[in-house]
Formats: structure tokens, sequence, C-alpha cells
């Protein structure tokens, strides 16, 4: 006997088609987010994307510590992709229907593997507002900026 995945039973069940995404798409509603890899880093954009960017030219996650970007070197991006499968359980919590309550709960034990985090992080690389580029970052080279100010270096206002 196979077993029939959580998705498959979300898109049999009449609940999710593609043309609802397109429906979502035009009236600015957001997208379902599917229980995959691929939807488990469209929940991490959403949830993180204010505060982490990847650049891929660097091979680097980059974290913003509340006054610039740094470099992550301690792991901040790996305990928020953790804290997904808490989300999937949250969103579980929620769910009414029992099926998608189940599929739910399944998918965000699933989603604690290493495997399925690392997949998700390699996902979000690509993902709006996380992909960035080396030219977004320090825009303004005649601005230095200092823990509590400013500087403008032509003027030193």
């Amino acid at each position: 006997m196979s077993e029939t995945s959580p998705f498959t039973v979300l898109a049999e069940s009449g609940d999710y088609t593609e043309r609802e995404d397109s429906i979502r798409e035009i009236c600015g509603v957001p997208k379902i987010e599917h229980i995959t890899d691929l939807g488990n880093a469209q929940r991490f954009a959403r949830l993180f994307g204010d505060r982490i960017r990847y650049v891929a030219a660097w091979r680097k996650w980059l974290v913003y510590d509340g006054t610039r970007w740094a470099e992550d070197s301690t792991g901040a991006v790996m305990r928020l992709a953790k804290e997904i499968p808490r989300e999937i359980y949250r969103q579980a919590g929620e769910e009414v229907k029992e099926y998608k309550r189940k599929a739910l709960a399944d998918h965000g034990k699933r989603s604690e593997s290493v495997k399925s985090l690392r997949a998700m992080l390699f996902l979000a690389e690509s993902e709006h507002p996380i992909a960035a580029s080396p030219d977004q970052f320090d825009a303004s080279p005649w601005y230095l900026n200092c823990p509590d100010v400013v500087v403008h270096l032509r003027d030193g206002s």
C-alpha cells in the first residue's frame, strides 16, 4: 500500500487549486503555503524576511542586528529555521478540519529533520525579500553608520 502525501490529500479534497493561487495573487492575498520544503521556505521568508538576507555572490547569510547587516557567524539563521516547525504546529492547532490538522501536524514533524531544515534554507536563499545582491549594501558610501548616529563623511554632519 503506497502512502499518500499530505499535499495530495489537500489537493484532492478540493480545498486547493492552482487557480486559487492565481486569484489570491491578483487580489493581493498571500498564496497558500504548501506542506512542502518550498512552502516552508515561503513561511520562513514571510516570518523572518525583515531580518535576514542571503547574498549568493558571497555565499553568506546576513542578519540585521538593529543597526547593520552582519554575517551570521553564530547560527542565527538555523535557529530561526527551527521556528518553522513550531509555526506549522501552531497552524495545525488552529485548523478546524481534522484531515488538514493531521496533515499539518505530520508535516511539522517531518520539517524538524536536518534534511528538511537544510532544504528549506536552500530554497529560501532565492525567496523575496531574502535574496540580496552585494550592491544593496553600503549603497551610500559617504555615510558612516555609528552606534548612535549616522555621520555624513563629506561634511561631518
